[in-house]
């Protein structure tokens, strides 16, 4: 093997362990995310189930106890639907963040290890770079699917979303 194809290899490589750092980093981030809309929920959960049972404690009579229930499950739903909103929103800016680095760089990072490859194998009846070549295109296949499916998952999120939220308002104003 060559000089210059061992160090095509080598970059190549460094590319790619880069990009799955970056990749790795933008999962966290939005994992981080995550668990600070779970924290920030659980507190003011904690904080307005405390403040409802001492006014329901301090209740004069069975109307007032079902005001304030009624209060608190009102207001209880409303922030369980905000907070899911706000994690669809950090799911879709992740999931939009990752597919765009995707895009960015696993078509570059295949065209490079295509082009490695093929400079590791000057006969090209070679069986390992066949194999190699053939893996990655199955790759590519299997992260188009994966793609498509993250795609569909989000169109029918947010166009189930609303609906829901709307829906989940109409029953609790019933009440």
């Amino acid at each position: 093997m060559s000089h210059t194809t061992t160090q095509q290899f080598t970059e190549a490589t460094q590319k790619n362990v880069d990009i799955i750092h970056d990749f790795m980093r933008t999962s966290l981030k939005g994992l981080e995310k995550l668990t600070k809309l779970n924290l920030d929920t659980s507190r003011k959960l904690i904080e307005k189930t405390s403040d409802s049972m001492k006014d329901i404690s301090h209740a004069q009579n069975s109307q007032e106890i079902l005001e304030n229930i009624n209060q608190f499950t009102t207001a209880s739903i409303e922030n369980n639907i905000a907070a899911c909103r706000n994690v669809f929103d950090v799911c879709s800016e992740t999931q939009a963040k990752l597919g765009q680095m995707f895009e960015t760089h696993f078509q570059h990072a295949h065209d490079h290890f295509s082009g490695v490859i093929d400079a590791l194998s000057p006969n090209k009846s070679n069986f390992a770079a066949e194999s190699m070549k053939s893996w990655a295109n199955n790759a590519n296949q299997t992260m188009a699917a994966i793609q498509k499916v993250a795609s569909q998952v989000s169109e029918f999120t947010s166009n189930n979303a609303p609906h829901a939220s709307k829906d989940t308002k109409k029953k609790t104003a019933k009440k």
